[in-house]
C-alpha cells in the first residue's frame, strides 16, 4: 500500500514500504524501524527473537498489530 492517509484520511500514514521492500516506520519516534509482517496479522507472530519489530503499523504500539489496530478500518 502506498497511501498517504489512514482509511478514514484524517490521519497521515505511519508506515511504507523501504528500499528493501520491508514494512518500516516512516515518521516520528520509530521512523526507519522495519516491522514484522507476521505481527500484523490476526494470529500475530511467534518468534521472540525480534519483538522490537513487534509494533502496529497503524500506531505503532506493542499490545497489537494491524489486525488489531483501534485505528484500523
Amino acid at each position: 500500500c502506498s497511501r498517504t492517509l489512514l482509511w478514514n484520511g484524517k490521519k497521515n500514514a505511519l508506515c511504507g514500504w523501504n528500499a528493501k521492500g520491508y514494512l518500516e516506520i516512516a515518521t516520528g519516534q520509530f521512523a526507519g524501524l522495519e516491522l514484522c509482517a507476521e505481527w500484523q496479522r490476526p494470529n500475530g507472530c511467534i518468534n521472540r527473537k525480534h519483538t522490537e519489530k513487534h509494533r502496529c503499523s497503524g500506531c505503532a504500539s506493542t499490545h497489537h498489530g494491524a489486525d488489531g489496530c483501534p485505528e484500523g478500518q
